[in-house]
């Protein structure tokens, strides 16, 4: 069975609907400025290296707990339930990130983010250290 962590796509449409939902100013800002799925891909990425420096030791999934509260599943902002922050999650609804289309959405920007850089939605550290092993690179 695959974890939540285990593949950098789902990691990063978590946290898009994550902040969307509760950091909605932040998130609508990011939205203009271009940087919402590279900062999820950031966030995602390294939530998975935290994870897996401890791929030996038990209790992975309490590390996964942990380690998604500091990148991924933040806490919420500041002005949230704000009238600001309302204004700005109708602005992100009008822009198809409203609570219906919020999944969709987040899996078409990071999909989009991902083949642009030509990375698999499956990545994650351990696949790229069984890839580089296979090739002969070392670990």
């Amino acid at each position: 069975m695959v974890q939540d962590w285990e593949r950098i796509g789902d990691l990063m449409v978590l946290a898009v609907n994550q902040w969307a939902t509760y950091r909605p100013c932040e998130t609508l800002e990011s939205l203009k400025n271009g940087t919402l799925a590279e900062r999820a891909y950031k966030a995602a990425k390294e939530t998975q290296e935290q994870i897996y420096k401890t791929d030996d030791k038990p209790g992975r999934m309490d590390i996964w707990e942990t380690v998604r509260e500091e990148r991924i599943l933040l806490r919420e902002e500041a002005t949230w339930d704000t009238p600001k922050s309302n204004l700005a999650f109708e602005e992100l609804k009008k822009m198809g990130f409203g609570y219906r289309n919020l999944k969709y959405q987040a899996e078409t920007l990071v999909g989009e983010y991902l083949e642009k850089d030509s990375v698999p939605w499956e990545w994650s550290p351990a696949k790229e250290k069984a890839a580089k092993a296979q090739a002969g690179t070392g670990a």
